[in-house]
């Protein structure tokens, strides 16, 4: 990471998801932003942004996790407040439109469990975002991913379990209807046949 662009050392990094480390060396996440982690789970994607004072909140409908948060952030940055970290369900986001800059969800969409309750996630994720500001997600996909057939419902048996599956050419059509932007070319990880993830990056 450029040190002379982006604040902070590298073991500040910790475990965070490559991806998100990518938009950081893009420039796309900056000091002065207001960013959310949806669905931080235990945190590994929060510890660059806490140690370095970052503007940046989490929501997380696991209490025990935002438990097991919370005292990671005592130990990371003892000034960092701690309303930062919220309970509750990224279909109901209890923030006011157009909000954030960034807005990031790892490993989190694929939980939905039906077509209304992705897209439900989605509208969400768009709406607390700024004009011009950025949503990064990844997640399951159905793109390389060879199954028997692929279900109406979009739900899938994979080695994680029952997940919900992407569909990328839905997802340029909703981005298209909703004129949105695709800021980077979809990019899908086939994981030795087990599963696949891929990253969207989109601007409002």
């Amino acid at each position: 990471m450029d040190e002379r662009q982006t604040p902070g050392k590298f073991a500040d990094i910790g475990k965070m998801d490559i991806y998100l480390i990518d938009q950081l060396q893009k420039g796309r996440i900056n000091k002065g932003m207001k960013i959310l982690d949806a669905g931080f789970g235990r945190g590994r994607n929060l510890e660059y942004f806490v140690k370095n004072d970052f503007d940046i909140y989490g929501i997380d409908r696991n209490t025990d996790y935002i438990r097991e948060v919370s005292g990671k952030i005592t130990r990371w940055n003892s000034a960092f407040p701690a309303d930062r970290l919220m309970k509750g369900k990224l279909e109901e986001l209890p923030w006011q439109d157009d909000v954030f800059d960034f807005v990031f969800s790892i490993a989190v969409l694929h939980f939905a469990e039906s077509h209304g309750h992705f897209k439900a996630m989605f509208d969400e994720l768009i709406r607390v975002l700024k004009p011009g500001g950025y949503l990064m997600f990844r997640m399951t996909s159905w793109h390389t991913f060879e199954l028997s057939e692929k279900t109406g419902s979009g739900m899938a048996e994979i080695s994680d379990g029952r997940r919900y599956m992407l569909d990328i050419n839905t997802l340029k059509k909703e981005v298209a209807r909703k004129g949105l932007k695709l800021s980077d070319p979809v990019k899908t990880t086939n994981v030795d046949g087990l599963r696949t993830m891929t990253t969207v990056v989109i601007q409002k």
